[in-house]
């Protein structure tokens, strides 16, 4: 187990310490303790309640909003292990709504743990295919049932990224330009930011000569850093980004890229721009060394212009005069018809 591999362990009345988990090499590896309470299965109808909603395991849709949605419309699962505490490290990803741990916490119904280099899933409820069936007439959840379960296995077997601290996406060559700048990001336990107050970060730089280096990481929001790079040389680079939170281990992350740099100014012929400029009474300055005032005084003074394009004259028009004679007509008709002078 602590070798690699993955163990899915599912509740039900004849699981946890009274299947006889309680006090085996497996309760070690569980991401639970188990209870002594006999029976330790309580029946009885619940919704879960997602705890890290930015958890891959539960952030199932795009949005945390719109995964808090379709865990809120699943239907009820039907009883639930009764657990001491969670185990230190272990991340509950959804827990009971009411119930409670001998410690005092949140009934956890899907705990994950990582145990040396394997993993470890605890669904302490053998109900979730009510998820299944319940939810086949509601749109909103009718694929949660498959998207959960599809993703618990990527879990289980190394597939889903799971990494909490991830560098940015960056190409294989940067444009060359400095400095380059690179992101990257820093999660905790439930995959929300990480807060900095808690967490440790290094970003070793590797040259392509081979010298390494650390580069300063700039917060620039909660759980995202920036680092930028100034004096490149061509060829690859390496960055690696290691993180400790709360005095531990907590990950570390690679990237690389291609450097090319600055591409070389094209040469330029200026005996011959001299020449042309001569010839068409124009100058020739080198903006390198020239006088941003003196040239613009030697602009041209700012000039209004207008063009006329056509004019129009109403009265020269007869169509004109003929509406305004027909209308001076029906103002006389209208006065005479009600007897005004």
């Amino acid at each position: 187990m602590a070798g690699g591999g993955a163990l899915l362990v599912i509740g039900g009345e004849n699981a946890f310490s009274l299947g006889g988990y309680r006090g085996t090499p497996l309760e070690e590896v569980l991401p639970v303790r188990l209870s002594s309470r006999v029976p330790d299965f309580i029946g009885g109808l619940f919704r879960a309640q997602p705890v890290a909603l930015r958890h891959p395991l539960v952030q199932l849709y795009d949005t945390p909003e719109q995964s808090r949605a379709a865990w809120e419309a699943l239907p009820e699962l039907d009883g639930y292990g009764q657990f001491v505490a969670a185990r230190p490290g272990a991340a509950v990803l959804a827990a009971h709504p009411r119930a409670r741990t001998e410690d005092g916490e949140p009934v956890p119904i899907f705990a994950i743990r990582d145990y040396g280099r394997g993993k470890v899933m605890l669904v302490s409820s053998d109900s979730t295919w009510r998820w299944r069936l319940g939810g086949a007439l509601d749109w909103r959840v009718s694929g949660f049932y498959g998207r959960f379960w599809t993703r618990a296995v990527q879990y289980l077997t190394g597939s889903l990224e799971l990494s909490k601290v991830k560098f940015a996406p960056l190409p294989d060559r940067l444009s060359p330009r400095e400095p380059a700048v690179v992101r990257l990001r820093v999660f905790d336990e439930s995959f929300a930011p990480a807060a900095a107050a808690s967490t440790e970060l290094r970003v070793l730089w590797t040259a392509p000569d081979g010298q390494v280096r650390e580069a300063p990481a700039k917060e620039t929001g909660p759980g995202a850093y920036s680092v930028e790079l100034t004096g490149l040389s061509t060829g690859w680079h390496r960055l690696k980004a290691v993180a400790r939170c709360q005095g531990k281990a907590w990950g570390e992350d690679e990237v690389r890229f291609d450097w090319v740099g600055a591409a070389p100014e094209a040469p330029m012929d200026r005996k011959w721009l001299r020449r042309v400029a001569e010839a068409t009474g124009g100058t020739f300055t080198e903006l390198s060394a020239a006088d941003a005032g003196a040239l613009l005084e030697k602009l041209s003074p700012v000039r209004r212009q207008s063009e006329i394009v056509r004019r129009r004259r109403l009265w020269a028009s007869p169509w004109w005069l003929a509406a305004a004679l027909a209308l001076w007509l029906c103002e006389w008709a209208a006065r005479r018809w009600r007897g005004w002078p």
